[in-house]
Parts: structure tokens; sequence; C-alpha cells
């Protein structure tokens, strides 16, 4: 593929010094996996940000997928008013139309770095360490030389002026770790959802800066200062590679991993344009089964979350925070179960509940059971003529009437 490029363009190593000189063992383990991972990064010969103001990183991972949704997502990050930025395009396995494109924009804008992964290898059963999007993220923030980072889906779109805007965050408070701009939900064709952004406003009671730890207290009670954290906060780079670096469970070490550790910034005069759409990664998920326990359960031990909650929050919160994950974690796995059931009928209900015999403890699949039982008598209840559902719900009202007596 390097021949394919033009002189001006440049691979280069995997790995920048910051990266070499971490210490976290997370980070360690990701060095080794992604020394022997098959891909390159490319960059423009002799492009050099600015110095005398901080540099954003922004990352975005796309394989082959909606070419429009991904053109619209290269055009809002190539927009940005804030020049020094940087946007590492992150092509996993894309071929087509998807490569031309992502190789057209990555050559027409010095500002950007390619890299380019031979194959698709992503598996949604894979472990943290083995999973193919976490490597890439972690990829590209390895041959990053931002001050901040933030990484973004390829169906999602930003405000021209959001990185200019978490910039102002960041500077403005040093303590500031995390930021992130107002949400607006858009649909398939990049309208606004009304009702949803409606929804959006009214949970979100976040001030200009909100201590991390009070953020987190806030979210586990169910609070109002932010409505969810899945794909919203950009980050201090530094902050990143001292707790490891990107993991799976990323919705929530935003805040429980990341935020905790200072102030989070919150400016809406910026938008994430968040869209829904049939195609979004959650819900492919369900439709093949897929649960995350085991890596969620090990989640809090390869990143020492209670001796950084102590740090932060002192040991109430830790606590707190260890009752909290694992009920989420549990009830996380039964969500992900009944929805696949309910949602994408019993190919993906029967995978799902494999993977729960497979990796969750026998507590939670006893917990699961009654769902799948109950969610099997509806469906077959749906599936009766209407004759037959009158005489069903007779007999059971007689049986409820006999049962009084």
């Amino acid at each position: 593929m390097l021949n394919a490029f033009p002189d001006f363009i440049a691979t280069i190593s995997k790995f920048s010094p910051r990266i070499l000189s971490a210490s976290h063992t997370a980070i360690k383990r990701r060095i080794s996996f992604l020394s022997d991972f098959d891909y390159s990064v490319y960059e423009h010969r002799d492009f050099i940000f600015s110095q005398i103001e901080p540099i954003f990183t922004l990352i975005l991972t796309i394989h082959d997928s909606n070419l429009d949704y991904t053109r619209q997502s290269l055009n809002s990050v190539f927009s940005q008013s804030y020049l020094n930025t940087e946007v590492i395009i992150v092509s996993h396995g894309a071929t087509g139309l998807t490569l031309d494109l992502l190789t057209n924009y990555f050559l027409k804008n010095k500002n950007s770095k390619l890299i380019l992964v031979t194959n698709n290898q992503y598996s949604p059963f894979d472990g943290d360490f083995n999973n193919a999007v976490v490597n890439l993220w972690n990829a590209a923030l390895f041959c990053s030389v931002g001050n901040f980072v933030y990484f973004m889906s390829y169906d999602d779109l930003i405000s021209i002026n959001y990185v200019e805007r978490m910039i102002l965050l960041f500077i403005a408070n040093p303590s500031c770790v995390t930021a992130s701009p107002n949400i607006l939900s858009i649909n398939e064709d990049g309208i606004l959802n009304a009702k949803t952004n409606e929804l959006l406003a009214s949970r979100n009671k976040r001030r200009r800066y909100t201590n991390g730890v009070v953020l987190a207290w806030d979210f586990m009670k169910g609070g109002d200062l932010i409505l969810f954290p899945g794909g919203l906060l950009a980050h201090n780079s530094d902050l990143v590679l001292e707790l490891g670096g990107f993991d799976i469970c990323s919705d929530h070490s935003q805040i429980f991993k990341f935020a905790i550790c200072g102030d989070s910034g919150f400016d809406p005069e910026a938008s994430l344009f968040w869209r829904h759409h049939s195609q979004q990664t959650n819900k492919l998920l369900k439709q093949i089964g897929a649960v995350h326990f085991a890596t969620y359960s090990t989640f809090p031990i390869d990143y020492s979350i209670f001796n950084l909650h102590t740090k932060f929050g002192g040991t109430v919160f830790a606590r707190e925070f260890s009752n909290y994950f694992k009920k989420l974690t549990y009830q996380s796995a039964i969500d992900s179960f009944r929805d696949s059931y309910r949602l994408y009928g019993f190919v993906s209900g029967f995978n799902a509940f494999k993977r729960l015999i497979d990796e969750c403890p026998f507590d939670l699949v006893l917990k699961a059971l009654p769902y799948l039982i109950i969610d099997f008598l509806a469906c077959v209840y749906q599936s009766l003529p209407e004759s037959l559902k009158r005489t069903y719900r007779r007999l059971k009202n007689l049986f409820f009437l006999l049962l009084s007596k």
C-alpha cells in the first residue's frame, strides 16, 4: 500500500516516545499486542503542528459501513475552526469505495494520519485486550501527538466549533480533565429528533465545570447532571495514558476512570450530533446475542479502580462504585439477553443465553431463566389465532379466580 502513496506521505512508528515511557501495566500489554498487530501508520512528511497552542486529537475508526454517514462525519471533523487539530483515520479493513474515501481525505488534509489495518478483525466476543476496536482506539492514541483526545463514531457529527470550545474548557481550568459539548439526537437523514432532544435537555443540569467525583456520584444515583456517558467526553491525553489507555468499558470508564480525577467541563455552544439508526453497533450486538459480562467484571481489577477511587473520592465512594458496578454488570448481561430475545427472536436470544451460560456465574443464569420462559410463552401466545387467545384468557381468569377462593 505504501508504494501507492505519493512521495510526500511517510510511514512512521506505531508508538510515539511518550507511549514507550508509559508505566501502566495495561499500556505495556497493549504495546506488546499491537507490536504484532497487522497495521501501518502513515502521515504527511514534514508537516508539523504548532507548538504554541495545544493540539487536539480526533480519532475515527471506520470499516465498510454507510458511506454517506462516513462522509458526513469526515466533513465535520475536517471543517473544525481550530486549526491545531490532529485527525487520525483508522481504516479497519475498509475496502472499495470506503477505502477510497478515507484515503482521499487523508491525502487532502495535512493534519491527518492514516492507520491501515489489512483485515477487519473485530469480534464482539473478544475480551478487552483482544478486542480489535479497543486496540485500534489505543493504536491511534499511541501514535498521536495531541494534548487532548476524543474518539467518535463514523455515524456521528460534531459542530464546526467543537474542538475550539473544548480546548477553551481545558485551558481555562487546569483541573479540567474531561470535557463535552451539548448532545443533539439526529435520525438516519440527519434531521433532529425533537422529542429525544427535549429529554436530553431536561436531563442535563451540568454547570460549566463539575467535579468529576460529584458527577460520578450523581450518575450512580440517577441524577440530572449528565444523562448518559457513552461516546461523550474528550480527555486529557496524558491522563488516559497514565490510567492504562482506552478500554472496552469506555461508556462508563469515561466518567468512572477519567472524569473522577478532576473537573469535567461542559459547553452547550458546541454540539455532538448523535445519530440513531438501525445499524448502530449496540443494536447489531444484540442481534448476534453478545453479552459482555466477563470483560466488564475484570475492568475494576485491570485498572485498579478501587485504589483510584479511594485516592480521588475516598473509601465510601470506592465501595459505593464497587457495589454499583457489580449490579450494573449483572443487570447489563440480563438486559442484553432480554433485548436479544425480545427484539430479534429465538436465535439471537438463544445465542445470548448461551453466552450467559459460558461466562456468567450460576446465580445470574438462574435470574435470566424466568425471562427466557416468560418471553417464550409470550412469543407462543402472539402466534396463536385470536380464538385460542380468547380461550387462553378465559382459562387464565378462571385459574386466578379459583386461586382466590
